[in-house]
């Protein structure tokens, strides 16, 4: 069985199968992979990969440290009778417990471009495939590359259809409104995340204006533009959305220490939004779903 890694390209037209049962191959950027037809063991390395197949219903055997509090933030969303609290940890993306993954006898391993370097280590165990998310509001193509590598793209089509009938439930009154996601970056500088990244692009799709702070500067490849703390103000959004992780480095602790803070207009309208990370940066349409659902709730 071949193995091989790369950005996965396609899985209709670009997947060959030879009969029920057998394996498939996946074109990729590098060349061909084959892999198990429906595979069931699955070991993921990035946060999003464990999310991604969840989703329609594939619990990985393995995934990255983390899992727990990411996938734990989806809990309510998962299929019935998902469970995931037997899924062992395998170490991090960039530093694989090989050993681990081995133990768990994959048919599969999907990484993230991080854990790129030890995919010949990972390709010995099982057939590796590599999900790319060049920025964070490619996070459509990559649940579409994990759910084409793991054959389930009937359940993917239904996980699809649920992210299009909350968009469409998103009330006209939310879509007149505008909103800002903001986080720390230590040492009392911050970044506004704007429709290139995951929480911006869902917000802009559902008709939100997204406030990025559009003509400071350049966003980054993930779509966040830098300020230093005296440019808090440009934070104008009606609603603040910021992630919940106290005490790291994209905490807003110190930024609400600061008294700016006070003079924000989603702040002094009481409309500051905390979420979890796998919500407010989540890169999966759980999350996706997740985060309408509580735009909505706080521009009522």
């Amino acid at each position: 069985m071949l193995a091989g890694a790369g950005l996965l390209t396609a899985c209709g037209p670009g997947t060959a199968r030879s009969g029920p049962g057998a394996d498939r191959v996946v074109e990729t950027a590098e060349g061909p992979v084959t892999v198990p037809v429906r595979p069931q063991r699955v070991v993921t390395l990035g946060a999003a990969l464990a999310g991604h197949l969840t989703s329609v219903g594939l619990v990985p055997v393995g995934a990255q440290e983390g899992h727990e509090e990411w996938l734990g933030a989806y809990a309510g969303e998962l299929p019935e009778g998902t469970d995931i609290d037997g899924i062992a940890t395998v170490g991090l993306a960039d530093a694989p417990n090989l050993e681990t993954i081995v133990g768990l006898d994959p048919e599969l391993v999907l990484i993230e471009r991080s854990a790129g370097e030890h995919i010949r280590e990972l390709s010995a165990i099982a057939p590796t495939v590599v999900v790319d998310r060049p920025s964070n509001a490619a996070w459509k193509a990559a649940f579409d590359a994990t759910v084409g590598a793991a054959d389930r793209e009937a359940e993917a089509e239904q996980v699809r259809e649920r992210y299009r009938a909350a968009l469409a439930a998103v009330p006209d009154a939310a879509r007149e409104r505008s909103v800002t996601f903001l986080r720390g970056q230590g040492d009392g500088a911050f970044r506004i995340d704007g429709s290139g990244a995951f929480g911006g692009s869902v917000a802009a799709e559902a008709g939100l204006t997204v406030r990025d702070g559009a003509g400071r500067g350049e966003p980054s490849e993930h779509g966040y533009i830098g300020f230093s703390i005296e440019e808090l103000m440009v934070a104008d959004g009606d609603l603040l959305v910021v992630p919940d992780r106290a005490g790291g480095p994209s905490s807003v602790e110190n930024l609400m220490a600061n008294p700016l803070w006070e003079r924000l207009p989603a702040v002094r309208a009481g409309r500051v939004l905390s979420l979890p990370n796998a919500v407010y940066n989540g890169g999966t349409y759980l999350g996706a779903e997740l985060l309408l659902r509580e735009l909505t709730a706080a521009l009522r």
